[in-house]
C-alpha cells in the first residue's frame, strides 16, 4: 500500500474523529488591531448562539420574521456571507467559523450592515451546530473552499464524507441544497465519491464550472485563478430521508 494511502482503520478513525468534534489546523493568525477587537468583540456578544439552550424553532433566533434559513461552514473573510445577506433579505443566516481572525473580519462588517437582525454566528465546529439544530429547517448550507488537505494520508480530514452528509441530511429540507466551491481536484473526486455513495442527494445538472447566478467571488477564489486553479460550483440537493 502506498505510504500515502488511507487504510479502512484510518477512514474508520477519521469518521470518529469528526463525529467527536475534532478540528484541524490552526485557530488564530494575527494579532487583531484595536477596531477589529472591538467588533470581534461587540459581534460575539451580539450574533453568537448559545448552544446550551435547545433550539426548538430556529427562525425565533433573529430579530426580525424570515422566510429561509441558510448556513455557511467556513466562511473565511466573510464576504460571501455579508452578500447573501443582503442578496435575500427574506432569509436568515448562521455563519460558523472555526478562525479567530475570519469571525473577526466577519463581524467587524457584520456590525455595520443593514441586515445584522438576521445573522447568528458560531466560532467553533459546524457540526456542533448541524446537531443542535431540529430537523428539516435548513434551505441552503454553503460550503465553499473547504481546506482540501489534499494528501490522501489526510482524506479524513476533509469535511466532506458520509457521516457529514448524515448530519446534513437531517437539517435540510427536502428539496433542501448544499453548495460546495472548491478548486482541488482531489476534493472536488473525495466529494462527488461520497455524494454518489448516499442515495438521499441528487446532483445538480447545471455545469459545475460556472459559478451560481447569484454568486460573489471571495479572496480565496480570487487567489486560485491567478494561481491557475479552475473552480468548480457543485450543487447537491436532498431528494429523500431515507437511505
Amino acid at each position: 500500500m502506498p505510504q500515502d494511502q488511507p487504510s479502512s482503520t484510518d477512514q474508520d478513525r477519521g469518521a470518529r474523529e469528526r463525529s467527536r468534534g475534532l478540528l484541524y489546523g490552526r485557530r488564530k493568525g494575527k494579532t487583531l488591531r484595536a477596531n477589529r477587537r472591538a467588533a470581534y468583540e461587540t459581534g460575539q456578544a451580539r450574533f453568537a448562539l448559545d448552544l446550551s439552550i435547545p433550539c426548538a424553532d430556529p427562525r425565533a433566533l433573529f430579530g426580525q420574521p424570515i422566510e429561509a434559513l441558510a448556513m455557511e461552514i467556513g466562511f473565511g473573510g466573510g464576504e460571501h456571507l455579508l452578500h447573501q445577506l443582503s442578496d435575500k433579505p427574506s432569509s436568515g443566516f448562521i455563519g460558523c467559523e472555526p478562525f479567530v481572525n475570519g469571525m473577526a473580519r466577519l463581524l467587524e462588517g457584520a456590525c455595520q450592515h443593514p441586515g445584522a437582525a438576521r445573522l447568528r454566528t458560531h466560532e467553533g465546529d459546524a457540526r456542533d451546530v448541524l446537531r443542535w439544530l431540529p430537523p428539516r429547517c435548513l434551505a441552503i448550507v454553503y460550503l465553499l473552499y473547504p481546506d482540501p488537505w489534499p494528501k490522501l494520508r489526510h482524506e479524513k480530514r476533509r469535511f466532506i464524507a458520509g457521516d457529514t452528509l448524515s448530519l446534513f441530511a437531517r437539517v435540510l429540507e427536502v428539496g433542501g441544497e448544499l453548495r460546495l466551491a472548491t478548486d482541488i481536484e482531489v476534493y472536488k473526486q473525495t466529494a462527488l465519491k461520497a455524494v454518489h455513495a448516499d442515495s438521499r442527494y441528487r446532483i445538480g445538472t447545471r455545469n459545475p464550472a460556472e459559478a451560481w447566478p447569484d454568486w460573489a467571488g471571495t479572496r480565496y477564489e480570487a487567489k486560485a485563478l491567478r494561481e491557475g486553479r479552475q473552480p468548480s460550483y457543485f450543487s447537491f440537493f436532498l431528494e429523500n430521508v431515507a437511505r
